[in-house]
């Protein structure tokens, strides 16, 4: 049973979004334009939002969309590889050894 037919609507939805890209309840609530006089307010406001379980379950499904695969992991340096000064130009100097 996926809620990604049937997603919240308007503010929650906006919430949800933006909770995904910030992984922040308190700026989630702002972002989505949640009426509050300051982070307290937001921050409830949020906690609210995250006990809901249609807003648990999209976010359930969005994160397994958004997340990535252990096969999809970025790779390390090459042993051998460029050392950082020379990829970037910048050399660390240590003074008073």
């Amino acid at each position: 049973m996926g809620d990604m037919d049937n997603p919240p609507k308007g503010k929650q939805f906006l919430f949800c979004e933006h909770f995904i890209q910030t992984l922040n309840g308190t700026l989630s609530s702002k972002l989505a334009k949640y009426k509050g006089a300051n982070d307290n307010i937001h921050a409830v406001n949020a906690s609210r939002l995250l006990r809901i379980p249609k807003i648990q379950e999209y976010l359930k499904e969005r994160y397994s969309d958004v997340a990535m695969k252990s096969d999809e992991v970025l790779p390390g340096p090459k042993i051998g590889s460029t050392p950082a000064r020379e990829r970037t130009g910048v050399q660390l100097v240590i003074r008073g050894e």
